[in-house]
């Protein structure tokens, strides 16, 4: 039975690097849907020769190890969630990307909780600076704005119950609680705004 174990090994290595194969040449194909064929290819060994740095380039996605493979993998997610124009340039003669900025509802419910919080001009500035490394909640992704704003809604909602309830301490799972209901006295609730 111990020599049986190695076999299914093999197979179920040469199945996961069959898929990791398969999952560069898809990945690949829908990002580069304007190439086809040898072009493609060629495009997507390039792709990978720069993204891996190699000392001696690949001619061949099968000569890459299955760490290789799965840094491709990632450049190639890393690509997927931040696209480039199609035939642009940038500086140095780089791609230009695509970066997309906190929405206007982010931003305003991002300055509803710094207003409640009363927090001047400039320590507004430094707590984003200090976490996000900006200045102004307009120039957050839109994850970063998500997570100011879980922060400063557990902030808020905390200084909103001590002020309430008179408590010196507050848990996590009563902040929790009173969320809701700290957004819906400052206007910013969701359902609320999609009516």
């Amino acid at each position: 039975m111990q020599t049986a174990r190695p076999a299914r090994q093999d197979s179920s290595s040469k199945s996961m690097r069959s898929r990791m194969l398969a999952a560069l040449n898809i990945r690949w194909k829908k990002l580069r849907h304007d190439l086809a064929g040898d072009e493609l290819h060629d495009e997507l060994i390039a792709f990978i020769n720069d993204r891996l740095r190699l000392k001696e380039p690949i001619s061949s996605l099968r000569s890459l190890s299955d760490a290789q493979l799965g840094r491709s993998l990632d450049a190639l997610r890393d690509l997927e969630a931040q696209p480039a124009l199609p035939n642009s340039q940038g500086v140095n003669g780089q791609s230009a990307e695509i970066i997309h900025l906190a929405s206007a509802a982010q931003v305003h419910t991002i300055n509803t909780l710094l207003d409640y919080l009363r927090w001047s001009d400039p320590a507004r500035e430094n707590f984003i600076e200090q976490r996000f490394k900006r200045k102004s909640p307009s120039m957050l992704s839109p994850k970063q704005a998500h997570a100011l704003i879980m922060i400063l809604l557990n902030v808020a909602t905390a200084r909103w119950v001590k002020e309430t309830r008179g408590a010196s301490r507050v848990s996590r799972l009563l902040i929790r609680e009173e969320i809701p209901h700290l957004k819906a006295m400052l206007g910013i609730d969701r359902k609320e705004a999609s009516e």
